[in-house]
């Protein structure tokens, strides 16, 4: 990444090769990665277990993998810090759990044990990152914010699963917190982190700002209120401050009430519709 600041357009100028260089980049809100458990495992090789191969099978690919001197406790890095968020429904209970509550003190046959246990990849947050670099993140005028989550909703079958809570309070997050509480970016500039700059980096037309021909999308909130409240041990908690909301022109949040309506429609980007050629592969297969 280039440190020096950036022109209005967000070109860098006065570093040598980088006048036609235009940074973008996007950060989340939250000082916590999510992903699955499994992934300590694929990192080395081990693929996860195989109803097809058998339990035998995939006990000696973890006994195999843990005698690795490079497969160390150490060296999976984050393990200790993790957070169980995608059990399946027999092992439900233990949502929320971190991991020396499911096993003690973790070793490094853990991700694996309770992957096979449970028959999946065990979705897991981990603890490591630092508030501090979240808002040096937020400062860079070209940064866009994101929720790396889906939308949901705290009923029905979005409460068989235990999600990351930025899937519900990212954006009031930035709001509440970077912008009124923190004072890390103002609230001009964090509205324009979550609507024209993503809009305008992924060259979605007619989105993202209010002007003449563009789709009515508006969002009416109170700045002194907004904030988030889904916490890691419940997450299924909408964000406060948010008063209306209009989708394509249509009201669908009254009052902080939902209207029942859904106006919403698919978002293409530039690329929608367009062939790219495959090359074809070593085998000569296209």
């Amino acid at each position: 990444m280039v440190a020096s600041p950036p022109t209005p357009t967000g070109r860098f100028p006065d570093v040598p090769g980088t006048r036609d260089l235009r940074l973008v980049g996007a950060a989340l809100a939250t000082a916590t990665a999510s992903t699955v458990l499994l992934v300590l495992g694929v990192r080395f090789g081990w693929l996860g277990p195989d109803v097809g191969r058998g339990a035998t099978f995939w006990k000696a690919t973890r006994d195999g993998w843990v005698k690795q001197p490079a497969n160390s406790l150490s060296n999976l890095g984050f393990v200790a810090a993790g957070l169980a968020i995608g059990w399946r429904a027999r092992h439900r209970a233990r949502l929320g759990d971190t991991l020396p509550r499911l096993r003690g003190t973790p070793t490094a046959e853990t991700p694996m044990d309770l992957v096979i246990r449970d028959g999946s990849r065990v979705g897991t947050i981990y603890f490591l990152m630092s508030e501090e670099n979240i808002a040096k993140q937020i400062r860079k005028p070209w940064v866009s914010i994101g929720s790396d989550a889906s939308s949901q909703a705290p009923e029905g079958a979005f409460l068989k699963s235990q999600p990351h809570p930025r899937a519900y309070g990212s954006f009031a997050r930035v709001l509440g917190k970077y912008a009124r509480e923190d004072g890390t970016i103002t609230m001009a500039e964090a509205v324009r982190r979550l609507t024209s700059l993503p809009a305008a980096n992924l060259r979605i037309k007619r989105r993202g700002s209010l002007g003449p021909g563009f789709f009515a999308d508006v969002v009416v909130f109170d700045a002194a209120a907004i904030i988030d409240r889904a916490t890691f041990e419940k997450p299924q908690q909408y964000a406060v401050g948010v008063k209306h909301v209009f989708v394509n022109g249509v009201q669908v949040l009254d009052n902080g009430e939902h209207t029942n309506a859904k106006p919403g429609r698919v978002v293409h980007g530039p690329g929608f519709g367009r062939r790219v050629a495959m090359r074809p592969g070593r085998d000569g297969a296209r």
